[in-house]
């Protein structure tokens, strides 16, 4: 089984970028392969850019899988988890793709399960001895904002609806148990500490806070199944190994496209 995967294509901001997102998507397609994965941040709830993106992959022609990003949830005065739990599973089976934060996909005996992940701070840096409200309130006073907190519209907090994901990760991770040979989960967020990026100031380091969750690689190092993790948001490349699970930062930028394939 032939495996491409992409994260972070952040379609409608900018021009320039979106160049580089049509011709990742026409590589993509050119590639070929059985199953195509976007790990996340396909764009916002604005002007149709979900639909516009992923008609790019209209030429794959085999199965098309993807996960919900941040950035796919801001709104300026909707309800974001509306956005998580409605639109886009929807604005994905329109277009050809399942959407893997509803229910997971089996492809000759592989399953694929996936979440958006988020945050709880489990990776803050407690030597900054940062107050825990600056991160509630996503807020570093007088000199960074993290626009999750200006753009994501919800009733939960941050660790209510990690614990939420989790949960139902981990259900979905059960249910496949039985029936597949083996597992590939997919996250925007990361599930594992090794795959932060190392920061030279306060400001970044407090940052990568929302960089994802220990709960997510504890859970998916619960099941012997899972072979290999893929993820985004950090923009990135990493790959490291933990226990079983073969970890992978597809490392997408806002500027540069990129996408990684997997021989099963």
């Amino acid at each position: 089984m032939r495996i491409l995967a992409t994260a972070d294509l952040h379609f409608g901001r900018n021009p320039s970028w979106d160049n580089a997102t049509q011709a990742l998507a026409r590589e993509m397609c050119s590639a070929g392969g059985d199953v195509l994965l976007i790990a996340g941040d396909t764009a916002t709830f604005v002007d149709g850019l979900h639909g516009k993106c992923l008609a790019l992959f209209d030429g794959f022609k085999g199965v098309k899988a993807l996960v919900a990003g941040n950035h796919d949830l801001w709104t300026q005065d909707g309800d974001s988890y509306q956005l998580y739990a409605e639109r886009l599973p929807r604005v994905a089976r329109d277009c050809g793709f399942v959407c893997l934060d509803e229910a997971p996909l089996y492809v000759d005996g592989v399953a694929f399960v996936g979440s958006v992940g988020w945050y709880d701070y489990s990776f803050r840096n407690p030597a900054l001895q940062i107050p825990h409200a600056y991160y509630e309130e996503k807020r570093f006073p007088g000199a960074f904002v993290w626009n999750d907190g200006n753009f994501v519209k919800w009733r939960f907090s941050d660790p209510e609806f990690t614990d939420l994901v989790v949960k139902r990760l981990a259900q979905h991770l059960t249910e496949v148990s039985p029936r597949a040979k083996s597992v590939i989960t997919v996250t925007h967020h990361i599930a594992f500490a090794s795959m932060l990026v190392p920061q030279r100031d306060v400001l970044r380091t407090f940052g990568n806070a929302f960089m994802g969750s220990e709960r997510l690689g504890a859970t998916l190092l619960e099941h012997e199944k899972v072979r290999y993790h893929i993820c985004g948001h950090t923009h990135s490349p990493a790959r490291h190994r933990h226990g079983h699970i073969d970890c992978i930062n597809v490392g997408s930028t806002y500027a540069e496209k990129r996408f990684v394939t997997l021989e099963l």
